[in-house]
C-alpha cells in the first residue's frame, strides 16, 4: 500500500514518532525529503526506521514529506525507495542523497509503468520529465494529466518557489496536523484485528496480477476501511468498487500547498 507523511512548514513536531507498524506493514524501503529552501530540497533513500521517526523532531518547522514503501514494481533496493527527483536523468534519479528542485513520492500503483528492475513510479517520474518541465508542473495542463494517471492512489509533489501539490484524497490528523495518504498509520488492535494479513504482499509485473491479489485479499477503501466482499458479489464488482472508492477527490488551497 505504501504510506506519505506530509508535515507542512510551520508545524514543530517534538519526540520521537512510533511509525514501527507502518513499517511492519510497508518495510520495503524508506525515504524523506526535507525543504531547505523555496528552491531547494534535499533528499534521502534507504534511511533507517530510527531516523525515519526522528526525522521531524530533528527539522524544526520545515517542511518535509517521509515516504514508506511496499514493492508493488522494480526490485527491493533503497534506489527504488522515495522520493525520486524529477527528471529524465536515471543516475539522478535513482541516486540515494542529495539536493534538487523537485522530488516526487507516490502511494498506489500505476499500471503501464514499471518492470522487474524499474518500479513503477521511477519509470512514470521520467515520463513526466520528459513531458513537462519542473516549472510547468504546477499548472493546469500538468495538474489534469496527473490527477488521470493517479487511477485512484496518490502522488506529492515538492516544486520550486515553495509549491507542494497533493494529488487524491490525504488524511489531516488534526491534533498533529500531518497529511497521510491512507490510514494505515492509526494503529490500534481493536482497528486493525490482524496486522500480517492487512500488509499485501508484492505483487510484479501486470495490472492483472495485482488486481487478482485484490480478488483474493480484502479490500479496503481510500481512508483504509474494509471494504464487504458479500459471497453473491464476483470478485470484479469488488475491485471495481475499490478502485471507485479511492477516486475520491477534494479540492483545497492555502498558502503551503495545493490538494487535488
Amino acid at each position: 500500500m505504501c504510506l506519505i507523511i506530509y508535515k507542512p512548514a510551520g508545524i514543530t513536531i517534538t519526540g520521537k514518532q512510533n511509525y514501527k507498524h507502518v513499517f511492519d506493514m510497508n518495510s520495503d524501503g524508506i525515504g524523506y525529503a526535507v525543504r531547505v529552501n523555496k528552491s531547494l530540497i534535499e533528499y534521502q533513500k534507504g534511511v533507517s526506521l530510527n531516523n525515519a521517526e526522528m526525522l521531524f523532531n530533528e527539522i524544526g518547522e520545515k517542511q518535509a514529506v517521509i515516504h514508506f514503501r511496499q514493492a508493488t514494481h522494480g526490485i527491493i533496493s533503497p534506489k527504488m525507495c522515495h522520493p525520486f527527483p524529477i527528471t529524465i536523468h536515471d543516475k539522478k534519479i535513482l541516486s540515494l542523497h542529495g539536493f534538487t528542485d523537485a522530488v516526487f513520492f507516490h502511494n498506489g500503483i500505476l499500471k503501464d509503468y514499471g518492470d522487474e528492475k524499474f518500479s513503477d513510479t521511477a519509470d512514470y517520474v521520467k515520463t513526466l520529465a520528459g513531458f513537462y518541465s519542473v516549472q510547468d508542473l504546477a499548472k493546469t495542463p500538468a495538474i489534469e494529466s496527473l490527477k488521470a494517471e493517479c487511477n485512484g492512489g496518490k502522488f506529492l509533489l515538492m516544486l520550486p518557489k515553495n509549491i507542494t501539490v497533493l494529488i487524491g484524497h490525504f488524511i489531516k490528523d488534526e491534533k498533529t496536523e500531518l497529511y497521510y495518504s491512507n490510514e494505515s498509520y492509526k494503529w490500534n488492535e481493536s482497528y486493525w484485528s490482524d496486522p500480517v494479513s492487512y500488509r499485501l504482499k508484492p505483487v510484479r509485473h501486470s495490472w492483472e496480477s495485482y488486481q487478482d491479489h485484490y480478488n483474493n485479499n480484502s479490500l479496503y477503501d481510500n481512508d483504509g476501511m474494509p471494504l464487504d466482499n458479500d459471497d453473491d458479489e464476483n470478485s470484479d464488482s469488488a475491485f471495481n468498487r475499490y478502485i471507485q472508492n479511492n477516486m475520491v477527490r477534494e479540492e483545497e488551497e492555502d498558502k503551503r500547498y495545493f490538494n487535488f
